[in-house]
């Protein structure tokens, strides 16, 4: 592969890259060798097989050799066709940490700032989840829909105000991730009451039959041990855990927001147009950031911790992270309340660790006095 540099700023970035026929003649063949079930797939499946090769190792591979610090996410842009017998250009855009940076952090944060407490109410309502999340409750008569309710429903298909079609007994789990639903509609709706499905030609409506709550069961020893939360076997040690994982969390939390708050007052890095548009263009492409104000200010944070992290990362060298298992027993929570997909995939995890080199660095210069 061919690639030629474009330093764009000294905080962005492009590659220009070419593959060779041969090259991609290659890439198809290792795809197919990797991924049997391809071979009689829909043309789209298999390209898209053949891109994720190309940028998560090839690119991947290419731009670590380079004499920049990429910072964030990449984009990639194919400049020709992606197919097998022909050669591919394209080009990869990211930011990257510029030369002979340096962020000022402020010399403490007074303890008033750290208040790492989870209220009772809160541990309870987090255990609560937990139960309800993985099958320990009981199921009891309600009289209105509330967001633990399982509902009973009657579709009902009418036009001109006929009823035309009746699918008795549909069951709706107002806990569960079905985005065909609007639960907003069924909240605090009571059995016989009608709710609005659909408005098209064909009216469908739902007609509620019957409302069930999920109610927790108490926790004991014996669902703990069945628990995937490790190190814990009793209803004590299992909300202690819980809770320090908790506090452990907000603390990150805490600090990272208090340092990224004060680099963004005193206006020690400003981001150039070029970064900037990326960003925007990067959110039309995931079609995200419906707030365009919350969602710079996110990026902005992001980018600080990056910048940061790294600039730590150069001064202290392979230093072992401290604490990274405190980070693995918030992503074992979340994925007691969430299951296996859970907002804790790789890429938070990823920026967890980021923020702990911040956390670990404040320890040592003592910004922060605090015993984790």
């Amino acid at each position: 592969m061919h690639i030629k540099q474009d330093y764009v700023s000294d905080q962005f970035h492009q590659m220009y890259f070419e593959i060779s026929r041969e090259e991609m003649d290659d890439i198809f063949a290792e795809v197919y060798d990797e991924n049997a079930d391809l071979v009689n797939s829909r043309e789209e499946f298999i390209i898209e097989a053949v891109k994720e090769k190309i940028e998560l190792e090839i690119i991947d591979d290419e731009i670590e050799e380079l004499d920049v610090y990429i910072i964030g996410p990449k984009m990639i842009k194919y400049l020709t066709k992606v197919e097998k017998g022909k050669s591919l250009m394209g080009i990869a855009q990211f930011c990257i940490l510029p030369d002979n940076i340096d962020l000022e952090l402020p010399t403490y944060i007074p303890s008033k700032f750290l208040d790492t407490t989870i209220e009772t109410e809160d541990l309870e309502k987090t255990i609560e989840q937990i139960l309800l999340k993985r099958g320990y409750f009981q199921v009891v008569p309600s009289d209105e829909v509330t967001n633990e309710a399982v509902v009973t429903y009657d579709l009902l298909y009418k036009k001109d105000d006929f009823l035309i079609n009746t699918i008795k007994d549909q069951t709706f789990d107002m806990t569960s991730e079905n985005f065909d639903i609007d639960r907003e509609k069924f909240i605090h709706k009571q059995v016989n009451d009608i709710v609005p499905i659909d408005e098209d030609e064909i009216k469908v409506e739902a007609k509620i039959t019957k409302i069930e709550t999920k109610l927790a069961m108490p926790l004991t020893d014996e669902i703990v041990e069945k628990l995937p939360f490790l190190r814990v076997a009793t209803v004590e040690g299992f909300k202690k855990k819980i809770k320090d994982t908790l506090e452990f969390g907000k603390l990150l939390d805490i600090i990272v927001y208090y340092i990224t708050e004060f680099i963004i007052q005193n206006k020690q890095l400003v981001f150039d147009h070029y970064v900037t548009d990326f960003y925007q263009r990067f959110a039309r492409n995931l079609d995200i950031a419906d707030d365009k104000v919350e969602y710079t200010s996110g990026i902005q944070r992001m980018l600080i911790i990056e910048y940061l992290s790294s600039i730590i990362d150069m001064k202290k060298g392979n230093d072992q992270i401290k604490y990274i298992d405190k980070v693995e027993d918030e992503q074992r929570l979340a994925h007691l309340l969430e299951g296996e997909e859970t907002y804790f995939a790789e890429s938070f995890f990823n920026r967890r660790v980021q923020e702990l080199s911040i956390l670990n660095y404040c320890l040592e210069e003592k910004i922060i006095d605090i015993k984790i």
